[in-house]
């Protein structure tokens, strides 16, 4: 019983569809990224053959604004990610694409998270990190930022399912292990296997990959890379043209994906596990509108009753056995 409910507090529920794009211009959601400040609108982008910009959606699927990124190129945006830079909102965009593996280097770009209700506006880069392979160039879609300490992630997109785990340090991607999807993805063929998006949860205690159909997510005790090499939690996905992306929501208790196509839908898949706010990093004062909600407590509550229910079940057990082994009552004699 015990397992039973550990397995359903970590649980996820089935995909439902959030919103679809409204704005033509997303054709070709290829990132995905929550926003720091408020669960009113998220961040999305496109693949390759747009310019370097991004939209700021809101949970309707209508676009508040659109962001052009100065002095940055978009070859071939793949993944975003949120982090921060000495205390504020950053957004991480990962032109990491690379088709035919001819890429002699690869560029995260980092810039302010901004603020739609502000309108379109051009952003500046903060930091351009360009990034070489240690062992040659490789395709990747998968962009990871470590919420603690800022590292940089990418994860490779393999044929033979097994993508290798790179870290970026002073300008190079080292390999720090694999991730055998191979061994995991039910669905036959290389498509299946192709590692298109994931995230850190922003207490940095969970990693979620994604495939085109399925998603996997594994605890972190210490080292990213080590994590994968544990079991993972198997989370459905709702069949779409092309999924692309996948975000954990502000607090980390659902996740967001996204699929390329015009008028692609939005689907949100939600969990009852929220990211623990010991480990978030100090939020930076945001000036955030006095109607700003808070971590959403419902999943609080469903564990709650998981407890109770679990608890009067065992004591029924418990009393069941107990009359079991109860002797049978004397019949009194007859006369």
């Amino acid at each position: 019983m015990r397992l039973f409910l550990a397995a359903l507090l970590l649980s996820y529920a089935p995909a439902t569809e959030l919103c679809r794009f409204a704005d033509p211009r997303i054709d070709e959601s290829s990132g995905v990224s929550a926003s720091s400040r408020t669960d009113d609108w998220f961040f999305t982008h496109n693949d390759s053959g747009d310019s370097a910009r991004f939209f700021a959606v809101d949970r309707t699927g209508a676009t508040l604004a659109v962001f052009e990124v100065d002095d940055a190129d978009a070859d071939d945006w793949e993944d975003m990610a949120r982090g921060r830079n000495e205390g504020r909102p950053v957004l991480f965009l990962g032109d990491i694409g690379d088709n035919f593996r001819r890429r002699q280097s690869v560029v995260v770009y980092e810039v302010l998270e901004p603020r739609p209700k502000e309108g379109n506006a051009a952003l500046k880069v903060l930091r351009r990190h360009e990034l070489r392979y240690e062992d040659g160039p490789h395709d990747a879609e998968t962009l990871l930022v470590h919420p603690r300490d800022g590292r940089i992630w990418v994860v490779t997109k393999e044929r033979d399912g097994v993508a290798g785990v790179y870290f970026a340090e002073a300008g190079t991607l080292r390999r720090q292990g694999d991730v055998r999807l191979d061994a995991l993805v039910r669905r036959p063929g290389t498509y299946a296997r192709a590692v298109t998006s994931g995230e850190i949860r922003a207490d940095g205690r969970k990693v979620v990959l994604r495939t085109p159909f399925e998603a996997f997510e594994w605890t972190i005790d210490n080292d990213v890379a080590a994590a994968f090499a544990g079991p993972p939690l198997r989370i459905p996905l709702p069949s779409t043209e092309q999924g692309e992306a996948i975000a954990y929501t502000r607090y980390g208790g659902s996740l967001l994906l996204t699929t390329e196509g015009r008028g692609a839908p939005v689907h949100l898949v939600e969990g009852t596990e929220l990211a623990d706010p010991n480990h978030l990093q100090p939020a930076e004062p945001l000036e955030l509108p006095p109607d700003e909600p808070g971590p959403p407590v419902w999943p609080r509550v469903v564990a709650l009753v998981v407890s109770v229910v679990g608890g009067l079940y065992v004591r029924a057990r418990r009393g069941r056995r107990q009359r079991r082994h109860r002797p049978p009552p004397r019949r009194p004699r007859s006369a």
